[in-house]
């Protein structure tokens, strides 16, 4: 982190509703922000607000977030397709051809960037830029304008490192490291969590949350994602997990909350495990794992019908649409679907990263899964697209080269 550019920062409502990003006559802050942070921070969350925001105050949003698909991590795509909003913002045909270098894709971003902005503020929002493709335009941030319009702000998030670097590089930028979630940003996120679906969490139980620190001191639950893992496994209890309540009062009700609150892991990792384990005992452990290890090792997730045909063989038991509806639900924060092809994938990398941990403290679990995906992507049409895009990646997963 540099010192002096850098300040930890956890004032997120008010970033996102900031008069800077939007308002044209704040022209001097030329330039942007690189929002930074560890996994589970917050960042694409904010981000999501923000373009939200600045959409309804009239702002032309161009966003992008890196890591949301296969295509996605591709500067390339993204240009194309901002290129494209641009024009049609303009009311002119689209200028890029379907044969345009990345070289000649970044001129014309800049031309339309110059031209749109010239009447109305254009802000440029990039999640996760660590996660594109590694290519050098990816890394070194080569395809943004050298000169920047005065009418234009990027805001962009990255874990720190070499991307982020990159971008502070430029003139104007500054970083904003985001820290923990505030006690009020805390309580004000857990009733909303809850209002989203027509629940209340009692007092009692937000101020045990609260209540539990970290060895530095700070809020547990000032980790956005754990506060969401955790609010979101309060707010799956039923019938099931009251059955052995100890007497029927609203009281004993928060007690039993409480004592949930207090014995969740401290962790994020930890509170991953715990979300798996009682998902297995509600669902059956060896279907759980075989589809939560089969999507956590394919690269951008997989349809509905390939895990039908892939669950049955990781885990020996049958495929039942009504159970994985059900799963679905119950991981409905946390299984999300996405991509043309409406893959199924975990939201989190970092639930991504519990699921191969507990892969590979399984000796030969991941071989078997991934020789397993590949004989499924080996079997489809040879037009099927998710064979085009994933055989060679699972081949190289596997260790083996692609036969000829």
């Amino acid at each position: 982190m540099r010192s002096g550019r850098a300040r930890s920062w956890g004032g997120r409502r008010c970033f996102a509703s900031s008069r800077a990003w939007r308002s044209p006559r704040q022209a001097t802050a030329r330039g942007g922000v690189v929002v930074t942070g560890g996994p589970g921070t917050g960042k694409s969350a904010l981000l999501a607000r923000l373009a939200h925001t600045l959409h309804d105050r009239g702002c032309l949003v161009l966003a992008h977030a890196a890591g949301i698909s296969a295509r996605a991590g591709s500067v390339e795509a993204m240009l194309r397709r901002w290129c494209g909003e641009l024009a049609a913002a303009l009311g002119i045909p689209d200028p890029v051809q379907t044969t345009d270098p990345l070289q000649k894709l970044e001129e014309r971003f800049a031309e339309l960037l110059s031209r749109a902005a010239v009447g109305r503020r254009v802000v440029v929002l990039v999640d996760a830029l660590n996660q594109f493709d590694g290519s050098p335009a990816a890394r070194h941030l080569t395809w943004l304008p050298e000169l920047w319009p005065v009418n234009a702000r990027l805001i962009a998030t990255a874990v720190p490192g070499g991307e982020s670097e990159a971008l502070l590089k430029r003139r104007g930028v500054r970083e904003l490291a985001l820290g923990p979630l505030s006690e009020g940003e805390i309580e004000g996120a857990v009733r909303a969590m809850a209002a989203r679906q027509h629940k209340a969490v009692p007092a009692e139980v937000i101020e045990t949350l609260l209540a539990r620190r970290t060895p530095e001191g700070t809020p547990v639950a000032g980790n956005p994602l754990w506060l969401s893992i955790a609010v979101n496994q309060l707010l799956l209890l039923d019938e099931e997990d009251f059955a052995h309540l100890q007497g029927g009062t609203p009281e004993a009700l928060v007690r039993f909350l409480v004592n949930v609150v207090q014995a969740l892991p401290a962790g994020v990792e930890e509170l991953y495990r715990h979300l798996l384990d009682r998902t297995e005992r509600r669902f059956g452990r060896g279907f759980v794992r075989g589809l939560v290890d089969a999507v956590a090792l394919s690269r951008h997730g997989l349809r509905e019908g390939d895990l039908a045909t892939l669950v049955p063989e990781v885990s020996g038991e049958p495929w039942s649409e009504l159970r994985f509806a059900m799963l679905r639900r119950y991981l409905r924060p946390h299984l999300v679907q996405r991509g043309a092809q409406g893959q199924w994938e975990l939201a989190h990398a970092q639930l991504r990263e519990c699921v191969r941990g507990r892969i590979e403290e399984e000796p030969g679990r991941e071989a078997a899964v991934q020789r397993t995906i590949v004989g499924h992507l080996e079997g489809l049409p040879a037009g099927d697209p998710l064979r085009a895009s994933e055989l060679m990646y699972h081949y190289w997963r596997l260790g083996e080269p692609l036969p000829a």
